[in-house]
């Protein structure tokens, strides 16, 4: 592999559907709440990448893993891009797993993992920290792998399924992209266990129950759902207009909520509030877990 190979943590062919008809996205930085590069946007293939970033000492997990899972998707993309809602629901009923594979290596691939990981330094064995500081990168593609692998099971349970959510074009709104673009909620959300999968600005399929996907109909708005990606993004927020980023700057900043509203300070935060807030502690004991399991293994 070459010195200046970059690895793109969202792939390319998502981040296009969410361009606008000049092939550009707007971005707003969750850390300041401005809106860079307003006159021209940024090109898909310009952002959201990092040199090298699955490749550890010994293995890419680009290579071994995410590519041929984006490749297998990629060839089926159009149909869940375009497909109208009642086919493509009838069609996920039937097979969904490349839709599940992809999501899930999807919300495995970004930046939240390594965020986790170092949140959770002091915890660790000694074994496993004497791992990830000879191969950073090589230990969390593990980490990665092992919670894709967790959520894998849980999406594949008999009461798991996923429903197609469209904005009509009617609207002017969209959904917006973020630097960790599938969401989850807790699983002690009155909604439950929710997967929130973008495919395309005015496309998303959830993944749930019976019981949490009714809750989220009586309760979804566009409004809502870009709030909370804004919220569980690390620090960067993409639009094709600047409007929607707008719309998050005035909601992060509390103006669209009652004052002192809880969970602005947290949205304001790299994924939610990191393990300021429950559910990312959660998570992050959830990937404790699983180092004392990886690290017998790790270099055989």
């Amino acid at each position: 592999m070459g010195t200046n190979v970059e690895q793109h943590f969202v792939p390319q062919q998502l981040i296009r559907r969410f361009a606008n008809e000049h092939g550009r996205l707007y971005c707003l930085r969750k850390d300041t709440l401005e809106i860079t590069n307003r006159d021209h946007g940024n090109l898909p293939h310009d952002i959201l990448k990092r040199k090298h970033y699955y490749k550890g000492l010994s293995r890419d997990a680009d290579d071994i893993w995410l590519k041929p899972i984006e490749t297998a998707f990629g060839k089926a993309y159009r149909t869940y891009a375009d497909m109208d809602a009642t086919s493509l629901n009838k069609e996920i009923s039937r097979d969904s797993t490349l839709l599940r594979d992809w999501a899930l290596s999807l919300y495995c691939r970004t930046e939240q993992v390594p965020a986790i990981t170092i949140a959770s330094l002091d915890t660790m064995e000694d074994i496993d920290r004497d791992i990830y500081a000879i191969d950073r990168t090589g230990f969390i593609n593990e980490v990665r792998y092992r919670l894709y692998q967790r959520y894998r099971h849980i999406c594949s349970g008999r009461r798991w399924r996923w429903q197609c959510v469209d904005i009509s074009r009617k609207h002017d709104n969209c959904f917006v992209l973020t630097d960790h673009p599938v969401c989850a909620t807790g699983h002690e959300t009155e909604w439950g266990f929710l997967l929130f999968v973008p495919i395309t600005k005015r496309r998303l399929i959830v993944g749930g129950d019976d019981e949490g996907l009714i809750a989220l109909s009586c309760d979804f708005s566009v409004s809502v759902m870009n709030s909370f990606s804004a919220a569980c993004a690390n620090r960067l927020i993409y639009s094709s207009t600047t409007a929607e980023l707008e719309d998050i700057a005035s909601t992060l900043m509390g103006k669209k909520t009652p004052k002192g509203y809880s969970l602005i300070d947290a949205s304001r935060q790299p994924f939610f509030g990191a393990n300021r807030i429950t559910e990312y502690t959660q998570h992050a004991v959830r990937t404790r877990d699983i180092f004392s399991e990886m690290a017998s293994r790790y270099w055989q």
